[in-house]
Parts: C-alpha cells; sequence; structure tokens
C-alpha cells in the first residue's frame, strides 16, 4: 500500500478542490478513454486467436484443445464491451467484459475465462493479461491526454 506525506496530501486535496463537483466527469471521460484503448487492443486479441475448423468437438484423452470453436470465437468477438461507470467507497472505475451467450448456449465470460485459465480440455491461452500489459503505456496516455484536453471551467 502507498503512503502519502502531508505535502502530497495538501497537493492531492488541491487539485480535488480546484475540480470540485468537476472530478468525477473528468475521471469518468478519462476512464472511458482508457477503457476504448483496451477494448480495441483486446478485439484485436481475439480476432487473432487460432479456431478450430468446425464447431463440433469430441474430446480424447491426452489432447487438450489449442484453439476455440468458431462460434465461441464470434461470440467473443460480439460480446465484448466496456462497463457503465461504477462509484464505490474506493473511486470511479469501468470494466471490459464479455456479455451474453454465443450460438452454442455457453456464456462468453465463461468461454473467455477457461480460455485465459485454462481448463481439462483446453489449453491456456493468457490472451486477457498478455494484451493488458502490452498495452498498458497506450491506455495511460490514452487518459492522461482525455483529462488534459478537457477544459476545466471556473466553478
Amino acid at each position: 500500500m502507498a503512503k502519502l506525506n502531508a505535502k502530497e496530501l495538501s497537493a492531492v486535496d488541491d487539485f480535488l478542490d480546484s475540480l470540485g463537483v468537476l472530478w468525477e466527469p473528468v475521471a469518468k471521460q478519462g476512464l472511458y478513454e482508457g477503457a476504448a484503448v483496451m477494448k480495441d487492443a483486446l478485439l484485436q486479441e481475439v480476432k487473432d486467436l487460432p479456431v478450430m475448423s468446425k464447431d463440433r468437438y469430441v474430446p480424447t484423452v491426452g489432447l487438450p484443445l489449442s484453439a476455440l470453436r468458431p462460434a465461441e470465437k464470434q461470440g467473443l468477438i460480439d460480446g465484448l464491451g466496456i462497463s457503465k461507470m461504477r462509484r464505490d467507497k474506493d473511486g470511479v472505475s469501468v470494466s471490459i467484459s464479455f456479455d451474453g451467450y454465443n450460438e452454442l448456449g455457453k456464456a462468453n465470460s465463461l468461454v473467455a475465462r477457461s480460455l485465459n485459465k485454462g481448463t481439462s480440455v483446453q489449453k491456456p491461452n493468457r490472451f486477457i493479461r498478455r494484451t493488458f500489459k502490452a498495452n498498458e503505456n497506450k491506455r495511460v496516455k490514452a487518459i492522461i491526454d482525455k483529462i488534459n484536453s478537457i477544459k476545466i471551467q471556473d466553478k
């Protein structure tokens, strides 16, 4: 956990006071801009995932899958989205998730988690962590650029 000394707390307090009631819309716009960058990167990563030639698969012992079924991949592409901003005691946040179901009737979030972690019939492909680590700097830059471009008017 990070510790702040009195000078740092004073600077943060002064900055939040200067924003007044505008801190939440400013944070919201910055967060959504950063989430959009990550969503685009994750969408490209999902499009690049290996896919099997057909949706039908009969698992065999000792041969875990290393690819998705075409319907599962399409479900991930169609279900990828950004949630509404959520405000809690720690501040504001948005999340990127896979909503809905694919045409096979499986939850897209379950397919994504199973692929990311691996299962007894699916080799792990840590595509989410890989995408987020590779695009961290782009996300931070997008948030900072968006916040700096917002014109704050006097209270």
